[in-house]
């Protein structure tokens, strides 16, 4: 059994979570995406960031909740999540505030007091803010059991890998925003390298939504809260390559040829950067 099945045996009790943030917030979360495992192990880390496939996927992080309980936890102070409150960003930089306020696939690293944002979105490094973002961080202390939800587009990160931590990070987002196929080709290079390591599954959506969908686009629910779309198979199976090269064809029938040309040559300097002249024996 897939975990997208099994977490529907407990969809009940999650039921009556985000009917009283439905209630009590202006979040609007109703439809099980899926559940994920995230470990310590061999010191897997995150700097600070806001999630990728998520909001690559969903295309909304405002509506869009993560579950998140530890289930091995040997030490509750150590390898937790620390987080940036988002009443303390919006206090501090208000401008940054507003641009982070329901988005996804940022990164953003500290250097010399300084914090470094980077869209993995649309491609770039937006802007630079004149202190180190550790500044407004919160890390609740969790021990097994304990449940942290946190909306989609809340900036985290690891805390530290000293312990071997295990934690389940179950995910809802609103069952009637609409996906856009265009906009989930749409994107810089980042984005399209990304989607190219998890192509299977992102071919399967823009199928589905090719297939079924009204002029290219599909309500989250009609998706992945729908059985149909589970038994859906994709309708050619396409390695690496050449899903990256259906993207860009698709960014061309879009119109964006600018940004069909920029990838390309990007892509073409990172092959070029990596070549190794063998040396020639004498």
């Amino acid at each position: 059994m897939d975990s997208y099945n099994l977490l529907q045996r407990y969809i009940e009790k999650f039921r009556v979570v985000l009917d009283a943030i439905g209630i009590n917030t202006p979040i609007q979360a109703d439809c099980l995406t899926g559940g994920v495992y995230f470990f310590t192990h061999r010191e897997q880390s995150f700097g600070w960031h806001q999630d990728r496939d998520s909001y690559y996927t969903y295309q909304n992080h405002y509506n869009y909740l993560n579950f998140y309980i530890p289930i091995i936890k040997p030490d509750i102070n150590q390898s937790n999540l620390s987080l940036i409150p988002f009443d303390r960003l919006q206090a501090k930089t208000p401008d940054f505030y507003n641009r982070m306020l329901g988005k996804g696939a940022s990164l953003l690293g500290v250097c010399a007091n300084k914090t470094y944002y980077e869209d993995e979105n649309m491609g770039g490094t937006s802007c630079v803010l004149d202190y180190p973002l550790d500044e407004l961080a919160e890390t609740p202390a969790l021990d097994v059991g304990t449940l942290l939800i946190l909306r989609g587009n809340v900036i985290h990160r690891t805390q530290d890998t000293n312990t071997l931590r295990v934690a389940l990070s179950v995910r809802f987002a609103n069952s009637c925003h609409k996906i856009s196929k265009s906009v989930l080709v749409n994107g810089g290079t980042k984005k399209l390298e990304m989607m190219a390591h998890d192509h299977i599954r992102y071919q399967q959506i823009l199928d589905y939504i090719e297939v079924l969908g009204t002029a290219g686009v599909m309500p989250i629910g009609a998706i992945f809260g729908n059985s149909s779309y589970q038994a859906f198979k994709a309708k050619r199976v396409l390695s690496k390559f050449e899903f990256c090269i259906y993207l860009l064809h698709e960014k061309i029938k879009m119109g964006l040829f600018v940004d069909a040309i920029i990838i390309i040559g990007e892509i073409i300097k990172k092959r070029c950067r990596s070549l190794v002249v063998p040396k020639v024996k004498h």
